[in-house]
């Protein structure tokens, strides 16, 4: 456990100046928020996402004769995989909301900030490059002073390190003074600008 989140610190620290403060217990592998609700949505999700490919495949093709005669045997199945995709970023959006229930927006003095550039793989398998931020904050909450690496709010990296300034020098004033939703429970935990999407 400890030698996983060892990797997830260090990858998630690789190429930044700033280190990330963790929000979660430490000695324990980071996660992603869940609940049942969420659950559902993913099994669901995938039911249908693999339904569609057996489908789109031809497999039901006894079924598809005798039902949807007429009709490309493959769209039935796009359909139902496309349907499944929709219930995955659904159950994504719905942990969100769940998720940064009850999050109070706060001002912070952000007292650092850089742009860093990384790669991954792009569908067609070649590797691109994006950029992406990561601020150091500062705020007091319930008369106790936290600093914080906020989450990012965003979910589409940029394509310039220019977009990524123009970006951050919109939402941090000229005093450095930005606006944060940091979870009551943990403020620690926190999240730049706005609440996440998904």
């Amino acid at each position: 456990m400890l030698k996983l989140r060892n990797l997830q610190d260090t990858l998630r620290n690789k190429g930044f100046r700033i280190q990330w403060i963790p929000w979660q217990e430490k000695g324990k592998p980071e996660y992603v928020y869940n609940s049942p609700l969420t659950h559902i949505f993913n099994i669901v999700g995938l039911a249908l996402f693999f339904m569609g490919i057996v489908s789109a495949a031809g497999i039901f093709e006894i079924w598809q004769n005798e039902y949807l005669s007429g009709i490309n045997p493959s769209l039935p199945g796009i359909f139902i995989s496309v349907s499944g995709i929709f219930f995955l970023l659904s159950g994504r959006i719905v942990a969100a909301v769940q998720k940064q229930k009850g999050w109070v927006k706060i001002e912070a003095q952000c007292i650092d900030w850089e742009v860093a550039q990384y790669s991954h793989l792009s569908r067609n398998g070649r590797r691109v490059k994006n950029w992406t931020y990561r601020l150091l904050c500062t705020f007091y909450f319930n008369g106790r002073k936290y600093t914080v690496t906020p989450e990012n709010s965003k979910i589409i990296a940029f394509n310039t390190k220019k977009q990524a300034e123009n970006y951050l020098e919109s939402r941090i004033s000229t005093d450095n003074k930005c606006f944060l939703y940091i979870d009551p429970q943990n403020p620690l935990h926190a999240v730049f600008d706005r609440k996440q999407r998904i």
